[in-house]
């Protein structure tokens, strides 16, 4: 049920689950198998809403598969004897100082005992689970996720570069104005005058601007794996080129940071999600992607 989107264009692979396709309680039974007891323990606390157990549940269970898939690629080719397939249940995970959750492939055996429960950085809310540099079959992965309302997206590259993702509900409404909101998080620049200007013309619009720029920053701060505490949105500026009509997804996307000899070059990329069934229109995600540039000499 996990669908694989081809909406990058820097080799960024992203996956997009959409969840009430996946709810069906002989799965989710089948989802709870493939985790270990820590991660089931992090889902059936009692005060967790059945709705945060279910989107925690299946979203564990996306990165189980998606990683043993991408995993298991390289032996498709090769003789049966010589396979080591690796299950999704043996994924092990391991976690650095702040909470972050990082994949340890074994270089023993393939079934060992995993573990992916809670993190500082769920607690942060910054839903975003990454790999350190992890070589198999002459892999590096890393990998990020997130979810809205009725979507986890999940970005990976095999390469060894950061990536961030980030999903959001396009048409959602914030609990204070969204402009008072832009003044308090964003650096003075773009992001606060541009949504200050769509919100002059019609106040949706604005919204919908305050969130576009919001999934680019969170996107930003997942990849270098900090969070917003880590690496404030008042930090940088993230400047966006209008697209020239309204079916061109591809805006060309600009990072402005105060310390980019520290931080390094990434590179963006804003899309909406494309339901596989019939979405309402103010319940559909955009989503952002943002990956570590290593081409130095482009522009």
């Amino acid at each position: 049920k996990t669908k694989k989107t081809t909406k990058t264009k820097h080799g960024v692979r992203v996956f997009i689950l959409q969840r009430n396709e996946c709810d069906a309680p002989s799965l989710l039974e089948k989802y709870e198998r493939l985790l270990s007891k820590r991660e089931l323990d992090s889902i059936q606390i009692e005060s967790l809403h059945p709705e945060t157990k279910k989107e925690r549940l299946q979203t564990r269970a996306m990165v189980r598969t998606v990683l043993s898939s991408i995993l298991n690629e390289g032996r498709e080719g090769r003789k049966p004897s010589q396979r080591k397939v690796v299950d999704p249940s043996s994924l092990e995970f391991t976690f650095n100082e702040k909470g972050k959750p990082f994949l340890k492939q074994s270089t023993t055996t393939t079934t060992t005992t995993s573990s992916f429960a809670n993190s500082n950085e769920e607690e942060e809310s910054t839903n975003s689970f990454s790999t350190s540099s992890m070589s198999s079959e002459n892999l590096d992965i890393q990998f990020s996720v997130s979810h809205s309302k009725n979507v986890v997206a999940m970005a990976v590259t095999t390469d060894g570069r950061r990536v961030g993702i980030d999903c959001e509900v396009e048409k959602r409404r914030t609990k204070d104005a969204c402009l008072k909101l832009a003044k308090r998080y964003f650096r003075k620049g773009e992001a606060v005058e541009r949504i200050e200007t769509a919100l002059a013309k019609e106040e949706e619009l604005g919204r919908r601007m305050f969130v576009r720029y919001w999934c680019l920053c969170e996107s930003y701060v997942k990849a270098l794996g900090v969070g917003i505490s880590g690496r404030p949105f008042r930090n940088f500026d993230i400047a966006v080129t209008e697209k020239k009509n309204d079916d061109d997804e591809r805006e060309d996307i600009s990072l402005f940071e105060s310390d980019p000899e520290t931080f390094g070059r990434w590179r963006f990329q804003l899309f909406r999600e494309t339901p596989t069934i019939k979405v309402k229109e103010d319940e559909r995600s955009i989503v952002a992607v943002c990956v570590e540039d290593d081409d130095e000499d482009e522009d």
